[in-house]
């Protein structure tokens, strides 16, 4: 999904920005200097992102922050996670469960990422294939007919990273 959908998503379901969140966005500058001090490269939908819309509630999800003074740190999750083989970063929290990027090499991957607290938190790869389309499928509740249909039908996420 590009960025231009996605916010005419957001625009077109009456989504506020600022309405459900109690911190400011962040700049593209903190962002670039928070990268800077994790030695992580954050994918581009997800900086924007927070540079529009901020932290916190989004529709039905809790969009975590990489400002370790957030009230919503994705920090936390990391630090949960951090036995893992793979190296994952949970962004987004919604019923005990994370959803995030791989990283490697320094740079978080842009497909979105699933740790499953029911499955011990296993990471499952999610078929969402950006920040984006995520929010607006999950956060939001929008789907095409089509992709709702091949939802109920495949039922199982397709892998799984083994730790």
């Amino acid at each position: 999904m590009t960025s231009e959908e996605f916010h005419a998503l957001v625009e077109q379901y009456t989504y506020e920005p600022g309405d459900y969140n109690e911190s400011a966005p962040l700049t593209l500058a903190q962002l670039a200097q928070l990268e800077r001090q994790k030695g992580i490269r954050l994918p581009a939908f997800y900086k924007e992102f927070l540079s529009m819309y901020g932290e916190g509630e989004f529709g039905c999800v809790t969009v975590l922050s990489p400002n370790p003074e957030s009230g919503f740190p994705i920090w936390e999750t990391t630090l949960r996670l951090e036995s893992r083989e793979c190296n994952f970063m949970g962004v987004v929290e919604l019923d005990s469960d994370y959803f995030g990027f791989l990283i490697e090499h320094g740079v978080c991957s842009n497909d979105i990422w699933h740790a499953d607290h029911e499955l011990g938190y296993d990471i499952i790869y999610s078929d969402y294939p950006d920040f984006y389309d995520f929010l607006a499928k999950v956060g939001l509740g929008i789907w095409d007919e089509s992709e709702a249909s091949e939802q109920e039908e495949d039922g199982e996420s397709k892998g799984r990273v083994e730790n």
